[in-house]
């Protein structure tokens, strides 16, 4: 059996370490996948920003905290280019300012193997500082949506993001694989994650993005060893179908623009969701007889990412 074992420890206390085991699941796409992690670790490929986790507890990234870093990225931006960015960050910020910055971010960086001539030409600094602000943006929407998770009486919308730095290698999808993508998000599971300089539909819809340009509108074409693992609660599978017919209804709005681009509805090249690749395995490591609620405190006290191992 495939298993991929993420390895977390305590920020403040190394030596304290945790593994969450995986199960790799028997899809086409997650065999593809377990292979692209498994070379992507052989070549010693390190892992960007091991302490991306998000809304799990004793975290000290609230939202003055992800203001003040977006206005220190700004600054160091309109420094190389001055008043390239003319708004600023908040502590509170509506989803009309979150897309306005995040703009910046798709204009000025341009596709990962063909970026905008600013990016290019750019020190290293600035570079750095223009990764942080898309980060950072996506940050604050995550802190906001558990904001309003907790405030309703659901579960926290914890979740890890894996990526590793840019040699990584990337892979096109097939055309089967496109019939993997699902809205369904389950508690602990392992998902491909966007490895796209741009914004999916979906994501277009839920932040009702009216600035972002058609140019920046990127389904997911490609998969790398990234992903994003899950630890928000189980979505009801009606929850999830309501949620697509009204996203079908929005799409009608959208209909010219969307067929001009080349998107048909219903296409499931349209990558609406997610592709599920691996299942947390609840009876083993540390995690072995916790409820959900006790693996996310757990996780809480490990936020780092150590290592990534796979197990054949």
């Amino acid at each position: 059996m495939s298993q991929i074992e993420l390895i977390l420890s305590n920020p403040k206390k190394p030596e304290s370490v945790i593994s969450l085991f995986y199960k790799v699941d028997g899809t086409e796409i997650s065999k593809k996948y377990f292979d692209c992690l498994k070379q992507t670790i052989k070549k010693n490929i390190s892992i960007f920003e091991p302490d991306r986790f998000y809304n799990f507890p004793y975290h000290y990234k609230n939202k003055d905290w992800i203001a003040e870093q977006l206005n220190k990225a700004i600054d160091t931006i309109n420094h190389f280019k001055p008043d390239l960015i003319q708004r600023k960050a908040v502590p509170d910020m509506d989803q009309d300012l979150m897309n306005y910055l995040h703009h910046y971010f798709e204009s000025y960086r341009g596709e990962i193997l063909n970026p905008n001539e600013f990016f290019a030409t750019a020190p290293k600094e600035v570079k750095a500082a223009l990764e942080d602000f898309n980060l950072l943006i996506h940050r604050y929407e995550d802190f906001r949506f558990n904001e309003r998770m907790v405030a309703n009486g659901h579960g926290r919308a914890a979740k890890i993001v894996l990526t590793f730095d840019w040699q990584r290698s990337r892979h096109e999808f097939s055309d089967s694989d496109y019939l993997q993508f699902t809205r369904q998000i389950t508690f602990g599971k392992w998902y491909i994650n966007y490895c796209e300089v741009g914004k999916q539909i979906w994501d277009v819809y839920l932040d009702n993005d009216n600035i972002i340009g058609d140019q920046n509108i990127k389904p997911l074409r490609y998969y790398s060893a990234d992903a994003m693992i899950e630890f928000s609660p189980t979505t009801p599978a009606h929850f999830n179908e309501k949620q697509l017919l009204k996203f079908w209804d929005w799409w009608d709005t959208k209909s010219d623009q969307f067929e001009k681009l080349g998107f048909k509805k219903y296409d499931p090249k349209n990558a609406i969701g997610l592709v599920p690749v691996a299942t947390l395995i609840r009876d083993q490591g540390q995690i072995e007889n916790l409820t959900d609620h006790e693996i996310i405190e757990l996780i809480g006290h490990h936020q780092y990412m150590k290592q990534v191992r796979v197990h054949e």
